[in-house]
This record gives structure tokens, sequence and C-alpha cells, in this order.
């Protein structure tokens, strides 16, 4: 889908119009550094992401912003990394006369004349470097909240700006002389296949990330690109060097004059209708190039904002609640041990001789993938609770919290074998230091005979007085008859009845791979879990995860090459009111820790949860085949 770029594929991009101003990587190119820059400062400075996104809420257009991502029903990380796509690109987005908008600060024309070794004259008036200065000192200085929230989106944008290897040249020779050359590219017209229209080399070199600023086509492209092999932090030397002039004049200034102008022997017309036709090579060369400056502007911007936030924003952050906690969900998918067990007739197949040659390496290796999406979770401090799916003992669970010493938690569990003929449980982990636990109840779902399944775990906890009911639910597959999923639906509701009846405005939050979906009757009708949180009838609940279900683009599990939401958040009444725990609003959503969850396989196939197997094949990479899920509660 992407990333399989060829010389046909760059020509149908390119049958557009003639040139446009400079812009610098399109507007969707910008907010994949930007979506990169989010992942890689929440990895290694979840501090300074925090500090940055308090600051561009104070952005004149925040509201604007903000009312986008209610029409898109962002919720969670989705709406903070949405923020930082929107300042990445939001210089382009100005309107207004040139001494407002400043167009001369998007670049630099530093003269490439073919043949001259000579190092040539740094230009000086308003260009790039004194624009990243001006912005850097603006951040800096004691200017308004709204200065400072636009001098950061200008160094978002700026940065990436550089990374572009045309946003550091001019082109002098007797065909583009002297005083604007091509101007950066923008008076270079070319061609990018046989029968595509002209265009400038520059709008070329602009269209090579991405042409859709679409929201979740941006994010997964950000993912793809830093999931690439070549691409991880590591494998960026220059992210040695931290002067901005130095990737202006000596990184970017190089690679225009090799990889775009290809040591000056590229062909191109002054001529805005008649473009000279590039190399048959050239597109898939240039693609390379490009994708890894733009992999490479997205870890300098983190860096440069943790920089820029280590001293700490004059912004005041709001007090904390009393209590925060983190409540997840994870479909950890066929986490077995290797150890036949002769009492179910399920597991077989995962055991060294079975036919997933399931060995103790490869169940270490599943156990350190999930402990590490586990443990990033919560800002690299994990869950505070935590329902698990598909695991097949305590004794996996137990595997699995010895692997999340990193988060410090002292992690406990809630488990006992259930009836299912597969031998995969549910369970639940807290954190005995943050939660006592008061009562566990494991319900059965009684279907026809011979058709056993999972428990429902029911935990209660009690935080400083407050108690809370959490479910964890697994309920027959789509492989069954939707009969036995209303049986398990019905078995919960039995239960939260009762939980109503003795308090109306009782806390519980129910989470659980239901193999529906919201407007399913199973989950709709059979458990009153509505999708929106106002005017609820008496006794409904709020499914948090529906407003995820209506992006065709999001969902936690992709299901006949669909994203789908089966795994559900679902609170009761009383989280939505201002007593005891309180559900944060826009805190639910999947959870991807790890640019590695997601993947992107051939064909027509979308990106997708990247799991352990298919089929037979083990992937030591995968993860599930669902995605976690979470949000947050206080009081």
């Amino acid at each position: 889908m992407r990333n399989r770029w060829s010389a046909a594929i760059m020509a149908t991009l390119f049958l557009v119009a003639p040139s446009r101003p400079t812009l610098a990587w399109n507007k969707a190119g910008h907010m994949v550094t930007g979506a990169i820059a989010y992942r890689e400062l929440k990895r290694t400075s979840p501090g300074a992401l925090s500090r940055a996104i308090e600051i561009l809420k104070k952005h004149p257009d925040f509201p604007a912003w903000k009312t986008r991502m209610d029409n898109l029903g962002l919720v969670g990380d989705d709406r903070d990394q949405f923020l930082f796509m929107q300042a990445a690109r939001w210089p382009d987005d100005m309107q207004g006369p040139p001494g407002v908008t400043h167009r001369e600060r998007h670049f630099i024309n530093i003269p490439f004349r073919p043949g001259d070794t000579t190092v040539p004259a740094i230009p000086g008036g308003e260009n790039i470097l004194s624009g990243y200065k001006a912005n850097r000192e603006a951040f800096a200085s004691a200017s308004s909240d709204a200065e400072k929230a636009e001098a950061l989106c200008w160094i978002f944008h700026l940065v990436g700006d550089i990374h572009q290897p045309l946003h550091s040249v001019k082109l002098v020779t007797a065909q583009f002389p002297e005083p604007v050359g091509d101007r950066g590219g923008t008076r270079f017209y070319i061609r990018a296949a046989a029968g595509g229209n002209t265009i400038s080399l520059h709008q070329f070199w602009d269209g090579l990330i991405l042409g859709s600023p679409n929201f979740q086509t941006v994010r997964n492209e950000s993912i793809l690109l830093t999931n690439r092999p070549g691409h991880a932090p590591a494998d960026f030397p220059e992210l040695a060097e931290k002067d901005f002039a130095h990737w202006a004049s000596v990184e970017s200034f190089a690679l225009a004059k090799t990889a775009t102008y290809l040591d000056g022997t590229l062909q191109g017309s002054t001529d805005g209708s008649n473009g000279k036709l590039l190399p048959a090579d050239y597109a898939a060369k240039s693609k390379v190039v490009a994708e890894r400056r733009c992999v490479l502007a997205g870890y300098r911007i983190a860096d440069v904002v943790a920089s820029l936030t280590s001293a700490g924003s004059r912004l005041e952050t709001a007090s904390a609640p009393t209590a925060r906690l983190l409540v997840g969900f994870w479909n950890t998918e066929n986490l077995f041990d290797t150890v036949d067990d002769p009492s179910v007739a399920g597991d077989e197949e995962f055991t060294p001789s079975g036919p997933k040659q399931w060995t103790n390496e490869r169940l270490e290796i599943k156990l350190n993938n999930l402990a590490r999406v586990i443990s990033g979770m919560n800002n690299n401090a994990g869950p505070d609770i935590l329902g698990l799916a598909e695991v097949e003992n305590r004794a996996v669970v137990e595997a699995l919290v010895a692997k999340l010493e990193s988060t410090g938690r002292h992690f406990e569990i809630v488990h006992k074998d259930s009836p299912s003929d597969r031998g995969i449980d549910c369970a639940l982990i807290y954190d005995a230091e943050v939660l006592k636990l008061t009562g566990a109840t494991f319900h059965n779902v009684d279907l026809a005979p011979g058709k056993p399944t999972r428990d429902i775990v029911e935990a209660e906890f009690d935080r400083d007085g407050t108690p809370l009911f959490v479910f964890v639910n697994h309920w027959p597959s789509r492989g069954n008859d939707e009969s036995q999923r209303l049986k398990a639906a019905s078995t919960l509701r039995g239960r939260v009845d009762v939980i109503l009846a003795g308090r109306a405005d009782a806390d519980f939050v129910i989470v659980g791979d239901l193999n529906d979906e919201s407007g399913d009757k199973s989950v709709k009708t059979t458990l009153k879990a509505l999708g929106s949180p106002t005017c609820l009838p008496t006794s409904a609940l709020f499914d948090a995860m529906a407003p995820i279900g209506e992006d065709p683009d999001r969902g936690t599990i992709v299901f006949q090459n669909h994203w789908q939401v089966f795994d559900h958040l679902i609170v009761s009444p009383g989280l939505l009111d201002q007593a005891g725990f309180q559900l944060v609003a826009g805190s639910t959503s999947p959870a991807i820790v790890l640019d590695s969850q997601l993947f992107d396989p051939a064909g027509t196939s979308i990106p997708r949860p990247n799991r352990s197997y298919s089929g037979n094949e083990f992937h030591p990479t995968g993860f599930s085949d669902h995605l976690p899920i979470s949000c947050i509660l206080q009081k």
C-alpha cells in the first residue's frame, strides 16, 4: 500500500499542474515529522513531551485544532499526536502578507555552481538560519504564552524544512543565472515520467513523503518509516551534530548537490510547460534519501524540544488529582507455556513438537515483546490495572509480571483456570502498592454442553476508601454462533444489575475482547453499553471505545482487512459523575507504545497489529493480533 514506489507510481503522483511557492515538505510530510517527534519524545522524554503539549495548547489556533480533533473522534494519545502534527505544518497554513507569513524563513539559497570547488558564501538577510535563531530566542524569552507556542511551531517546521535538500540551495548555471539561480528547484522544471505533467524539481521533492494529510494515514506512515531497517535513532550518527547551521550548509547542501542535482548533470528546463524527463531510477533513489531525511528531522525535532523544555516551561501545570489510575486491557494472543496439558485438547500446537514449534526460546521472545509494551504504557510507568486475555495459566502471567521490573511496581495477579476448551483464560494484574484487592469472583458463562468458554473475571479494589470494580472478558469468537456472545453479555449484565441495584453510582470498568463491535446486539442491547456518555438512560453504560470504531482507519484488530473495535472499555454511570472515580474525557484509546506494534503487509492489505505468528510462521518482532487499550480514571 505505502512505500512501494516505482517510476510509474511517481509519474501518477505528479500528473499535476504547474509549480507553486517554496513550502518545504508538503503539509503531510511535515505532519509525519511531527508524529515521529511525538513518539520519540514519548519514548525518551515524557516530561518534555508533556511540557510541549501544554505550551502548544496556548496557541491561538488551538481552539480550531481542538474542533478538528473532536470531529475526527480522536481520544487519548491520538489527540496529543494530532497536536504535534498540526504544530509541524502550521507555518505553511498561515495566511497573510509576506511580513506575517515570513516565506523567506523557510529556506536559504546557498549557491551551487557545478564544477566550482570553492566554499560558497552563506547568504545573509532573512532566511531559515535567521528564522530558526529568532524563534529559539522568542521561545526562551518572556513572551506571551501564545507567542511561545507560535515560536515552538516555527521550530518544529524549520527543522523539517532544512532536511529537504532543496531548502538549502540554488543552482547557478548559464541556464539559471544569478541573482536567483533556480531558486531551490522551483524554476527547474521536470517530468517524473514520459507523458507526465511538468512540475518543478522542488515540487517533486516536496511530495516524496506522503500526499494525504489524513490523521491515520500520517500516523501509520510515520510508524512504517521509523520501523524501516536503518531508521532507528542509533542508525543516525548525524544526531550527534546539534548545530542547525551545519544541518543546512553542510548536510542538506551536500545532498542537494549529489542526490538532487546529480553533481550538476540532472537536466531541467526553464519552460514551465515542457519539463525534462527524469532518469528512470531517479524517483526510487530520491525516495530513499527523502524518507531518511524525514525520519532524521523527526528525531531532531524531539531532541530540540527536549533541550528547550529541559529547564522547564514557565507555564504552570494544573495540580495533580488525589488519585490517578491507568486501567488497560490486552488480548495477548495465545500466551501459552511450552508444556502439553493432557487435560486440555487445544494446547498441543503450542509445544516444541507441535506445528507452531513453540519453544522456550520463542516464549521468552514473546514475553519480552509484550513486556516492552506494557512497561511503556502510562509514560513508561506501566499500568495500575491491566486485564489480560488468552493466557494459558497463572505461570505464564507470573513470567510476564517478572519482565515488568523496570516499572518499579509491585504487581499481583488475579487468575483462575477456566473451563475453556482451548485452555486460555482471562486474568488481571494490579499494583498492590496502589490498590487493595478486596474481592475476586470468576463468573462462568453457561453455554451449551460441550462448548465451555472463558470465565469473566471480577475484581473489587479499594483506593483510599473508594471502591472500584473491574471486569475482564473474552467472549466467544466470531467462529461461534452469535447466541454464545449474547449469553456472555447476559451473564455480565446480570452481575452489573446486582451492583447497580445496591448502588446506582457504583464505579466499575468492563474491559475485554468481546468479539463484537459497539453496534452489535450483544454490546448495545444485551449489555446496554451505548456510544455516547450524554443523556444515558437509567442503568445504561458508556462504551468509551465506540468513538474509535466510527473511524474506518482506526480500531483494535484487523478483521477481514478492515479495522474493527472488538476490544472494549465500558464504564458505569458512576464513572461519569463527580463522586469517587471519574473517567478522564478523551483518555480512552488503543495503546501504541512501540512503532513495531504495527506492520504493513504486502499487496492490498492494510497496516495491522504485528502478531507473533502467521499460520505456523513465527515472527520474532511480533506481539499480538490485537492492540492494547487503556483509559485514565481519577478522583
